[in-house]
């Protein structure tokens, strides 16, 4: 599957497995603010979810193929994060015949959001590894 601009993702269903982290969680809000229908998961319930709650994103805890069948998705995202459960989430792609999309494809591409929602993710994501290399 080919994504060639902001308006492919646009009229998508898309869920994001491990929307739970610093990246993730900019990424759903700013497709959100495109007008994307994002949905996601994540194995631990962290504070970014209480922020995507507030976007009235739909969230699971945990990664089970019964969140695809709930919100049917288009368009599977995964963060590098998911390293423990790849296996699981190719399986759940094959399964459902889902585009498997790693979530740095998705960054990569041209998406012009709300300049706001652009400045605060890239503001979390420093900010996130900002205090992340003061614990090394």
């Amino acid at each position: 599957m080919v994504l060639n601009n902001d308006m492919d993702l646009k009229t998508k269903n898309i869920h994001l497995m491990g929307i739970g982290g610093a990246g993730m969680s900019g990424l759903a809000i700013l497709l959100h603010q495109i007008g994307a229908n994002v949905s996601g998961c994540d194995i631990y319930a962290t504070s970014y979810l209480e922020r995507l709650r507030q976007y009235d994103i739909p969230l699971k805890i945990g990664h089970e193929s019964n969140h695809i069948d709930e919100y049917q998705p288009e368009i599977l995202v995964y963060s590098s994060a998911c390293g423990g459960v790849r296996s699981l989430i190719a399986t759940i792609s094959k399964l459902f015949s889902l585009p498997l999309v790693k979530k740095e494809r998705i960054e990569r591409r041209p998406i012009r959001p709300n300049p706001l929602i652009a400045t605060l993710y890239f503001a979390i994501v420093s900010t996130s590894w900002y205090f992340f290399s003061k614990t090394l």
